[in-house]
């Protein structure tokens, strides 16, 4: 089970945050349970990609949010092409309003999974 992997730290491939050399180290925080949420403008408190999900810029702004869009390699084949993705998140990591059909609700966060 994937959990129980993570609880005892036996993942199959050294976790990395991108390209050589940003390797990753993982830390199990909890484990809960995710239940899907409508359609709508949600207060998102992860990474979101930005394909099918669309910032409230002027909800943002009048927060004093400070949303990045970031580009990222999400695949590599063996010979080393990578294909990217684009992202958005709040440069302090707080949640932002963004319209998107792929919420979920955590306890009391709303997060959107890659």
């Amino acid at each position: 089970m994937f959990v129980t992997r993570l609880q005892e730290r036996r993942w199959h491939y050294t976790p990395s945050l991108g390209l050589a050399f940003l390797f990753a180290d993982l830390e199990f925080v909890a484990e809960r349970d995710a239940e899907r949420i409508p359609v709508g403008s949600h207060s998102v408190a992860t990474l979101t990609p930005q394909h099918g999900n669309e910032p409230d810029t002027n909800a943002a702004a009048t927060a004093n949010l400070g949303l990045v869009s970031l580009r990222m390699p999400a695949a590599a084949t063996a010979d080393r092409v990578f294909t990217h993705k684009a992202y958005w998140f709040e440069h302090k990591g707080r949640p932002f309003p963004v319209r998107t059909a792929d919420a979920w609700r955590c306890d009391s966060d709303t997060v959107v999974f890659l």
